[in-house]
């Protein structure tokens, strides 16, 4: 029996380790936005202390003191989000056993297996985020990752120039098969697999249900909504009605759609009056079946259907960013009110006070017709001390009553909320509809941003003659924040103004931006303009867009089986063109193609190296048929030797070959005959 003798395992050296500890830093800030604060001080301190015990000799623990450290995770991650199932716990999970991991590296595998985790989290940020920023930085650490595979692995150290050219080289041969499979991959509609119940609990936006300050809590998201891009001049800011949900029932507190509500109506019919309004929105997702449109929609997108109140929904749940076509009318006449429709626009909760009776009252007294009452509610928020405020105090069980005589302060929901009340007591047909109102126009890439941040609600009466009538009570108190956006209720705030108490002029004032405000908004319009473009060319490919794609290369309705051929055919002439290349540019051993020159100079004073006969037997032969050069033989023969086969291939060494084999000079008269 004969014993085999195993080569001993090569295990990375200590600069090896610490690029791996730069690739596992970069991962937990690429995810500490989503993690819990806790487990990111965790992981940053696991790093520090395998960092400090691989270069200051700190104490690494011991098994069992890992084993405790790595069920003390487990639980407190069960404990934070309760369950280990998801998204976000399997993410936490993953982060704090791959930095747990990095204390008991002994072995390449070890230092192998953190790197595949450390490509798998990676990929994982993509669960949260699509941007351009994320993918930028996705890159940037699969660069990072790859050089530090490419150190753990190679038992000879490499300059560090050549591993960064080596680390982008394997990078940038996987474009062309990333191009192919990205365009040519059989595309379905919404995600490949199904993500977990929590991939959606972070998104924000409008609810179905309106209660005094829902609308407040979306003042402080400055996530987008969706963006907008007009065919030609956008309206004014005033006109920029961005129609959600109708709301209809309420108990006097909450305000809910109506029961009628999902009944699906045939066409948006209504009589337009003036010019339509021609544009394109590109919806963020916020996991809900309804779509934004310009008060109010003549047309209905693709995939998408019309129900009661003007209101435009999919079929499911908007959970990928999405691009539609509409046109709208800012004017218009809807026409006659269904009986059905007026029942609901009339009620009541049985709890309304009689303080409202009594003002509803006066009013209908003194006016009597339904436009000069609405005018007189309007004039009643402007002329009484109502103040529109970010910060509401809180109501009790009669909101409307203590909004109207008592506090006199609040958000847009607050004075829709009352002045629908007030309609319906006086015999006005009249809902509330919530939204976005205004915009922020990007002058560099000339769309229009619209964030949470501008969510809105507004009433709208019911007037004989001219039907749905829009009516803003808010901007009978505020209106700056109709002319000129939240945006601008938000400067003057911090600067301390009373909202809906300047001039004009002292508003424009008030809000103009410095110079430094103005170069960095500038900076952020680039900014999101540089995401918009990402979104729409990359992100937004889905299959409508592969589709066009492949009709234009010949298929005018490719099967699944046509698909997969064209993909499998270019994916082979990829590898067949990536293995041309790597031929045509294969370059031999440096140190072997100079040992080559060498063998070729001593051929030609006919001192032939016979195939079977190795460096140092040749070198042996060769010193005796040229005495004179024996020691330079040698030399270049022993440098050759230990370049190949004794692991000295640093720079310096490759350098002395190539100047001894350069300087070499042999003549037929420096040959011995006995021995040539």
């Amino acid at each position: 029996m004969f014993n085999s003798v195993q080569p001993p395992e090569h295990v990375p050296d200590t600069a090896a380790l610490n690029w791996l500890l730069a690739s596992s830093t970069l991962i937990v800030a690429l995810h500490a936005q989503h993690l819990p604060s806790w487990l990111c001080l965790i992981a940053a301190c696991l790093i520090a202390w395998r960092y400090l015990s691989a270069n200051h000799a700190w104490y690494l623990p011991g098994r069992w003191v890992r084993i405790v450290i790595a069920i003390a995770l487990c639980v407190v991650v069960l404990k934070h989000f309760g369950t280990l199932l998801g998204r976000g716990p399997g993410i936490a999970l993953v982060t704090a056993l791959m930095t747990l991991k990095l204390l008991e590296l002994r072995r390449l595998r070890d230092f192998t297996f953190v790197i595949f985790l450390l490509y798998f989290l990676c990929l994982a940020a993509f669960l949260y985020s699509q941007s351009f920023w994320v993918a930028g930085y996705a890159v940037a650490i699969a660069l990072i990752t790859t050089i530090s595979l490419i150190r753990i692995t190679q038992p000879l150290a490499m300059p560090t120039r050549y591993v960064w050219s080596l680390s982008l080289g394997l990078l940038l041969k996987a474009v062309p098969l990333m191009l192919v499979m990205y365009f040519l991959f059989p595309r379905i509609q919404g995600t490949l697999w199904g993500l977990p119940v929590d991939a959606y609990s972070g998104m924000t936006g409008l609810t179905d249900t309106v209660t005094p300050g829902a609308i407040n809590q979306l003042l402080g998201s400055d996530e987008i909504a969706f963006r907008v891009k007009f065919d030609g001049e956008p309206p004014a800011n005033r006109d920029l009605y961005w129609r959600a949900l109708v709301l209809a029932d309420t108990d006097g507190v909450t305000w809910t759609r109506s029961s009628n509500s999902h009944l699906i109506i045939d066409s948006l019919d209504y009589q337009p009056i003036g010019d339509s309004v021609s544009y394109a929105i590109t919806l963020e997702p916020h996991d809900q079946p309804w779509l934004i449109a310009l008060d109010l929609p003549a047309s209905v997108p693709v995939d998408a259907r019309a129900k009661r109140g003007f209101v435009l929904v999919r079929r499911r749940a908007v959970r990928e960013r999405i691009r539609y076509q509409l046109h709208s009318y800012p004017n218009y006449d809807t026409g006659e009110l269904a009986m059905a429709e007026r029942r609901e626009a009339l009620s009541l909760p049985e709890t309304l006070s009689p303080r409202v009776k009594t003002l509803v009252t006066t009013w209908q007294s003194q006016y009597g017709e339904p436009g000069s009452i609405v005018a007189a509610a309007l004039n009643h928020f402007n002329q009484q001390e109502f103040l529109y405020t970010l910060t509401p105090p809180l109501l009790g069980d009669d909101p409307v009553d203590e909004f109207l005589f008592d506090t006199r302060k609040g958000y847009c929901e607050h004075f829709a909320s009352a002045f629908v009340t007030l309609m319906r007591a006086a015999g006005i047909p009249s809902r509330m509809v919530i939204g976005y109102q205004g915009g922020e126009l990007n002058t560099l890439a000339d769309y229009m941003i619209v964030r949470q941040s501008d969510a809105h609600a507004w009433a709208e009466v019911w007037i004989a003659g001219r039907g749905w009538v829009r009516v803003d009570p808010t901007g009978a108190v505020a209106p700056e924040r109709i002319e000129l956006g939240v945006e601008a209720i938000l400067r003057l705030v911090a600067r301390g103004s009373s909202i809906g108490r300047l001039t004009p002029d002292a508003i424009l004032g008030a809000i103009r931006p410095g110079w430094t405000e103005h170069y960095w908004r500038g900076l952020l319009h680039g900014w999101d303009a540089m995401n918009n473009v990402w979104n729409r060319w990359v992100l937004d490919y889905g299959p409508d867009s592969q589709r066009q794609l492949l009709q234009r290369l010949g298929f005018d309705t490719p099967s699944w089986t046509q698909m997969a051929a064209t993909l499998a055919a270019a994916v082979a002439l990829v590898f067949l063109l990536l293995t041309a290349l790597i031929l045509r540019n294969q370059r031999p051993d440096p140190a072997l193609a100079w040992y080559q020159r060498f063998c070729r100079k001593l051929t030609r004073v006919g001192l032939h190296r016979a195939e079977y006969e190795g460096p140092i037997d040749f070198a042996a032969r060769a010193s005796r048929a040229l005495p004179s050069l024996a020691t330079e033989v040698r030399a270049i023969t022993d440098l050759y030797v230990a370049i190949r086969y004794a692991d000295r291939s640093g720079i310096a060494a490759q350098a002395e070959l190539k100047r001894r084999v350069q300087q070499l000079r042999v003549s037929h008269a420096m040959v011995t005959t006995s021995s040539a």
